[in-house]
């Protein structure tokens, strides 16, 4: 009876080096990993070569690039190493903005993209007041002592959107609004009309503007920039511009006297070069 035992103890004795044996070659590969881990973070966090050197901002529209530079910290840094809570803190601090991301470019770049958020316009119908926001939606809050822009007056057909809702069908109305808002044109702006079918006209002090629908949008307003600016220096009485019925804007007067202008029986019409 004593045998089995001692082969059984015997065994049992004769497995344990073994098993001894593979723990003692796996620690080696261990502290390989460990020591390649440490080499690569000291590289990551130490070298001089991924010290930022560039900043790239994106998606700002209304905070100039010199505001967000001054809130994001010194920048004598490593790229790893920036302190991303402590920047996105301040930058959402400053009005219009209202989330911040980071990204990394290696080497040595840093990327910062901004969400803003602020009025665009206000729409006024049956003596209530609702504003449009920067990403399309109607809503009741506005705050001027902290909204960037003045909100242009936005007159729209048909049934009003509640909170919450848009009122286009798609994003070219709200491009251009957007792109207006910032425009040399803006400041003197009255008020926008936009039809059902997203046809768009809009008062220039007591110049009407027909852009017609939202295509080309940076190109015709650049047409319409250029037209307001030779429109005063030759002193035309203008009535209306027109940027959607040719190759070129054509402007409407009360005069047919007016330089570079076609006669008509009840207006005249003319074509002005505009910038392409």
């Amino acid at each position: 009876m004593t045998e089995p035992k001692d082969r059984t103890k015997n065994a049992r004795e004769g497995r344990r080096p073994r098993r001894m044996r593979k723990r003692r070659r796996f620690w080696p590969w261990m502290l390989a990993i460990a020591i390649v881990a440490v080499a690569l973070a000291l590289v990551l966090f130490l070298s001089p070569f991924f010290r930022i050197k560039e900043v790239r901002i994106e998606g700002n529209t209304l905070v100039p690039n010199d505001e967000i530079m001054g809130q994001l910290g010194p920048m004598d840094t490593n790229l790893f190493l920036f302190p991303n809570d402590r920047a996105r803190e301040r930058l959402t601090a400053i009005d219009a903005i209202s989330n911040v991301t980071f990204g990394r470019e290696l080497p040595d770049r840093l990327v910062v993209r901004v969400e803003e958020s602020y009025v665009l316009a206000a729409i006024e119908r049956e003596g209530q007041t609702l504003y449009l926001d920067d990403k399309g939606k109607v809503t009741d809050q506005y705050r001027a002592e902290t909204n960037r822009i003045r909100p242009l007056a936005l007159a729209l057909e048909g049934t009003l959107p509640s909170v919450g809702e848009s009122p286009f069908s798609d994003e070219r109305p709200l491009a251009f609004l957007r792109a207006l808002s910032v425009s040399p044109l803006a400041e003197n702006v009255r008020k926008v009309q936009i039809d059902a079918a997203q046809n768009i006209d809009f008062m220039y002090n007591n110049l009407m503007i027909r852009f017609g629908p939202p295509n080309d949008i940076h190109r015709k307003l650049a047409d319409a920039v250029a037209v307001v600016k030779e429109i005063s220096t030759k002193g035309i009485r203008a009535e209306e511009i027109l940027l959607d019925a040719g190759e070129n804007p054509i402007v409407v007067t009360d005069d047919a006297q007016s330089e570079g202008l076609t006669s008509a029986p009840s207006q005249a019409k003319g074509e002005m070069e505009g910038e392409p």
